[in-house]
């Protein structure tokens, strides 16, 4: 037996180096671990798909179940995808959350978002989307309308509510409603949800011609039906004081205002945040872009209106959420790409939040770390918060190739409720090639990364084009997970569990290996129970 204790000394300090980094982790609360990419599409073997980066939930009554909102580009159809397992399976829902009569939610231009999800109520999931038909003229020029699905039963079947009906309106009236970039649920007030939609209206065919706004609709019912359409930003607009910046001063006026890409967030108060995009129209040379968050208190009556961070070069890809504490107001958390003080080149992204009901901001922090002297540019972010209050921030990134041919996902979180950051980490294992795929074939459709979070996780997912090629030009959907705790027992947790430390079926081993060999120098009774011992340890690794 002597000849053996270099063996069991031997597996004794792997098992210490295989737990000590976990540990390292843990007391500094960096992640355990980032997943391998797994491929979300992968049942799917048209050589020509071609899927968007999706819009990312987790269940709030199960943190494993996950649900994936994209796009398939060449089906112009909105999908639904979910997993059991937090993130590590996926399959494809078979039922569409599209009305039948309009089959189509996808646009090839113009879009910051697709198909966002909010929950509600007794798990209501709630998808809302740009809906057409050929019938309507297509997606650039055409009537595109808005739509609002739900469901009970995390996707398995959905009930569709048409809530801005524009089929049919001719020339002079027809009404691109695009991209329907934001909804969000008021689960707290009233019987029944209170539903918030949010898009860009477009009515380039008008005369005389009205610029884009950004628009919200209320469903005080459950999202069965919607009021009509408001223009957040129809008050502020009529005073010229408002519009500052690089507008001259015989151009601050309605007519050369332009609202994009609205966003929204509700607050457990019943308070609703639509962050909306201000640019100039007919104004050359054009007024950099600002940012402004409209609040309502009243259900979307009215809305009050101050400027979220000032006219800056470069500026798009806004998004926010609410989250609770510290203040009984919550925080408003927002997140957009800029480059202050440069008029064109790279762009960076930026953080800051608001505990006062969006009444005042915190100073702008800058989130990726790469060296500014690369010039790499980092764009449209995606936020999300655990319930315990981490905050977690996704984006796209160049700095792994300076020629801006391919990008990666990285990301950064936050356990101080955005005070200070973590240094960037990144999520894909390798760089998407964006010379195959939508950007090559001249769509330029740019989604930010999806990004989910639980106290465990931060989970991501991402459009990819790692199975394509020039010929095919497919590009599916990856997912992965940053872990910052094991997940308990369960076969959903078990992959999960102890993947930090080098795999569970390897730990497992090595623990199985040390106790038998153990057990060889343990005498009579106490071998018997040291091998009992082991045994129930290995069950509680693999478990």
């Amino acid at each position: 037996m002597a000849g053996r204790k270099p063996l069991a000394a031997g597996f004794a300090a792997l098992t210490l180096l295989a737990i000590v980094p976990s540990a390292t982790s843990a007391a500094t609360n960096d992640p355990l671990r980032i997943s391998k990419p797994v491929n979300m599409t992968k049942a799917d073997l048209a050589p020509t798909r071609t899927y968007g980066s999706p819009f990312l939930l987790v269940d709030p009554h199960n943190k494993m179940n996950v649900v994936a909102a994209t796009v398939e580009m060449r089906s112009r159809a909105c999908l639904v995808f979910r997993s059991a397992d937090g993130g590590q399976t996926w399959r494809q829902l078979d039922n569409l959350p599209a009305a039948p009569s309009y089959p189509f939610c996808f646009q090839t231009s113009g879009s910051v978002t697709e198909s966002p999800m909010a929950w509600g109520r007794n798990g209501t999931l709630y998808i809302a989307m740009a809906a057409w038909d050929v019938q309507d003229g297509g997606d650039a020029r055409g009537n595109l309308s808005t739509v609002v699905s739900r469901s009970t039963n995390l996707g398995d079947t959905w009930q569709t509510t048409l809530a801005r009906n524009n089929r049919g309106k001719t020339l002079g009236d027809i009404e691109t409603d695009r991209p329907v970039s934001g909804v969000a649920v008021d689960s707290t007030s009233g019987n029944e949800d209170i539903v918030y939609v949010t898009y860009r209206r477009n009515l380039s065919s008008a005369t005389p011609s009205v610029n884009p706004r950004p628009m919200v609709q209320v469903s005080t019912d459950g999202g069965k039906t919607f009021g009509d359409p408001a223009d957040v930003s129809a008050e502020w607009v009529k005073d010229p004081k408002n519009i500052t910046g690089t507008f001259p001063d015989d151009k601050k006026t309605a007519a050369n205002v332009g609202g994009y890409n609205p966003v929204v967030a509700v607050g457990d108060d019943g308070t609703a945040y639509v962050l909306w995009e201000r640019r100039s129209v007919g104004v050359t040379p054009s007024a950099n872009f600002a940012y402004y968050l409209a609040r309502s208190s009243d259900k979307g009556k009215t809305w009050a209106t101050s400027e979220a961070f000032a006219e800056t070069p470069n500026l798009a890809g806004g998004f926010i959420v609410w989250s609770k504490g510290p203040s009984p107001q919550g925080t408003v958390h927002l997140a957009w790409h800029a480059k202050p003080g440069q008029t064109q080149g790279e762009t960076d992204i930026y953080y800051r939040n608001s505990t006062d009901g969006g009444k005042t901001f915190s100073p702008a922090k800058l989130l990726n770390d790469d060296d500014p002297k690369a010039l790499a540019s980092q764009f449209l972010p995606a936020i999300s918060v655990a319930p315990n209050g981490r905050v977690d921030v996704a984006w796209w990134d160049f700095r792994d190739d300076p020629g801006n041919y391919v990008n990666d996902v990285y990301y950064t979180y936050s356990n101080d409720n955005g005070k200070t950051w973590s240094k960037n980490i990144r999520i894909t294992d390798r760089s998407v090639n964006r010379k195959i795929g939508p950007w090559s074939n001249g769509f330029d459709m740019r989604q930010p990364p999806g990004v989910a979070s639980t106290n465990e996780l931060a989970i991501f997912a991402w459009d990819d084009t790692r199975n394509g090629n020039v010929d095919t030009q497919s590009q599916d959907m990856f997912s992965s997970a940053a872990q910052f705790k094991a997940i308990g027992g369960g076969a959903n947790g078990a992959k999960y569990a102890l993947a930090a430390l080098g795999g569970v079926a390897f730990v497992g081993l090595i623990l199985v290996v040390v106790a038998l060999l153990r057990r060889d120098r343990t005498p009579g009774p106490a071998k018997t129970k040291a091998k009992a011992k082991a045994a129930e340890e290995s069950v509680k690794v693999q478990s």
